[in-house]
């Protein structure tokens, strides 16, 4: 077997010495001939990265091929389901795939529970349609973050969900229809927004259900922050009694109100106010915004 090498400062194919670059990686190809006797050779070609991979953001690691290593920081922002956990950046959001008991898994839980900003080592890849990073390699707090916690998104349907997965949203002014358990002790809420129904799931491997999202009730106005998850479809997720929160409606009255509005030509123009109160009310610090 006599192999060559395209770059022999890197890998070199005589004393099978290899290099490691001091700054990022490098692409070597390695071609092996091999021969016997009378037989015709046979050559092979091989590709390999020699060096650390360079962190990239996790929009760029979203491009990266399957298979590929991946370095990212970002945000932990929610553990899905024990074995899924959410992580984000100012410029999108990938799941981290972590089955089982490890090192790695037990500093991003950590990393949750305390809100540092971590870099993660793992493979690209998909499953059921959800970008990941999965065997996972290392996990460490970047001790100086340049990046900010990234911010909640305001949604009002599902349908502005596609752009979201892996990402943390916020609706407002759910209706809930019904909260049940399944066989496996996961919560489902069932909340309406006015024009769709839709189911928010509280997975139990992450810990048992517990507070407001097991006390609610039919008719019960909630803004929720979910996980924006997808297996197949798209499935929000909470992890927290803190994801929601109820909304008070006031039915009291207003000590003040505009009754009338007269427009005429000109400047004739005026509002009349009503007081609906039994006593008389200081003007002073209200405002008419037009």
């Amino acid at each position: 077997i006599v192999w060559t090498s395209d770059n022999e400062a890197v890998i070199n194919p005589t004393t099978g010495a290899v290099t490691v670059p001091t700054d990022g990686q490098v692409t070597v190809e390695l071609t092996a001939t091999v021969s016997l006797g009378s037989a015709t050779a046979v050559v092979k070609t091989f590709t390999v990265k020699v060096g650390i991979s360079p962190v990239v953001s996790i929009s760029e690691a979203l491009l990266i091929a399957s298979g590929e290593i991946a370095v990212v920081q970002g945000y932990v922002t929610m553990n899905v389901d024990g074995s899924n956990f959410l992580l984000q950046d100012e410029t999108g959001a990938i799941d981290l795939y972590m089955p089982g008991d490890s090192d790695e898994k037990t500093a991003i839980l950590a990393a949750l529970a305390s809100g540092e900003l971590v870099e993660v080592v793992g493979e690209r890849g998909a499953y059921r349609g959800l970008e990941q990073l999965s065997n996972i390699t290392s996990v460490s707090v970047v001790p100086e973050p340049e990046i900010e916690f990234p911010i909640i998104v305001d949604v009002t349907a599902l349908s502005e969900l596609e752009g979201l997965v892996a990402q943390l949203v916020r609706f407002r002014n759910l209706e809930v229809v019904s909260i049940a358990y399944d066989n496996y002790g996961n919560l489902d809420i069932e909340v309406t927004n006015g024009t769709a129904t839709f189911f928010i799931r509280w997975d139990s491997r992450t810990g048992d259900p517990e507070g407001l999202p097991t006390e609610l009730e039919a008719g019960d106005i909630i803004d929720v922050v979910a996980g924006a998850y997808w297996s197949n479809e798209l499935r929000l997720r909470i992890a927290s009694a803190d994801a929601v929160e109820k909304v008070v409606i006031s039915n009291s009255t207003p000590d003040l109100f505009i009754s009338e509005y007269v427009e005429g030509s000109s400047n004739n123009k005026a509002i009349e106010l009503y007081n609906p109160t039994d006593a008389a009310l200081d003007l002073t610090g209200y405002m008419v915004h037009i």
